[in-house]
């Protein structure tokens, strides 16, 4: 008796594919494992290190001759020590080839960062197209005898060659008689000529420092209020300044300005002075649509100083002095 089935077809597109399931990265990890024996094991799990319980078996003449007098447990146990003996000494010098392995690639790494420090100069050229010479101002940050060193919007790559021994305005890197010194002072901003000049981290070096203008001719409004118990103040000065400057002067979470009011301060930190900066934006002109596209290049000044501070008028001008170039 035959069976007759009937089957329903039904035509294919000519522009149907044939489905391939698609198989991810993971997957492979998975399946093309040691776990799973598709490639060999490279260290020894935990599990097979533990010894499955002996199980007795009828001894012969040759195996009591081979056991020396030993039980067949005896031996049974010893032979499956010394095989984990053998896995354990295997899985140590796999992980030593991987640990020697990981120093190497961490010495190639190192290698090529080494390079790329030493190669700055021309990684920096291929990128930017950079001016040989510019006039930036610049916040000096360390100041030693006869050099120091500064930073241009933050990023500190600047070598100046003027110390706290020298004239700023004068011969660079030589030391002055006491009365002859202008020397630089740290966390100050000063505007100077500079040229491209790479040496280790520093890209940059000062070859002229201008002059400073005068911070007295910059007050434009003292307010002093008297208390029983004190008197307080507050300074408005108009500086010039780049916005991108003022994140340097202040320094995260104010560190940097804190830092020099300290310096300057010979009082508590609970009675420093408040010091605001805030960029003046020039006033946008109804007939000259590209007016408030400006720049801002001024900034005011507002210093508070709280009740018996302590602060003179000659210390606050020292401390906006500071600001300015």
């Amino acid at each position: 008796m035959a069976a007759i089935f009937h089957f329903q077809t039904k035509g294919l597109s000519p522009h149907a594919e044939a489905f391939v399931p698609s198989v991810s990265k993971e997957d492979k990890d998975k399946f093309l494992s040691e776990e799973f024996g598709f490639i060999k094991p490279t260290k020894v799990f935990q599990n097979e290190l533990v010894i499955p319980p002996f199980v007795q078996k009828p001894m012969t003449w040759a195996d009591r001759a081979m056991n020396n007098g030993k039980s067949q447990e005896e031996v049974y146990y010893s032979s499956k020590q010394k095989e984990n003996e053998e896995l354990e000494f295997e899985n140590f010098i796999t992980e030593n080839e991987e640990h020697e392995r990981m120093l190497d690639e961490a010495a190639e790494w190192l290698d090529q960062e080494i390079k790329f420090m030493n190669d700055q100069e021309e990684v920096v050229m291929q990128s930017l197209i950079i001016p040989t010479k510019a006039i930036v101002e610049i916040r000096v940050n360390k100041v030693f005898a006869t050099y120091s060193f500064g930073s241009i919007a933050g990023q500190s790559i600047v070598y100046i060659p003027w110390g706290s021994k020298t004239n700023c305005y004068g011969p660079e890197s030589i030391p002055q008689a006491p009365a002859a010194q202008k020397p630089l002072r740290s966390y100050e901003m000063i505007f100077a000529e500079i040229e491209w000049k790479p040496e280790g981290k520093n890209f940059w070096k000062v070859t002229k420092i201008f002059e400073k203008l005068n911070t007295e001719e910059m007050l434009k409004s003292i307010s002093k209020i008297e208390y029983s118990d004190g008197s307080g103040a507050e300074y408005n000065y108009e500086i010039p300044c780049d916005p991108l400057n003022i994140g340097s002067i202040i320094g995260r979470d104010g560190k940097n300005i804190k830092s020099l009011i300290s310096n300057l301060s010979n009082t508590t930190p609970d009675v420093y002075p408040e010091v605001t900066i805030t960029p003046i934006t020039p006033e946008e002109d109804p007939q000259d649509p590209l007016s408030f596209s400006f720049t801002p290049s001024k900034a005011n000044v507002c210093v508070r100083c709280p009740v018996n501070s302590g602060w003179t008028d000659a210390q606050v001008e020292e401390l906006v002095s500071y600001i300015h170039s």
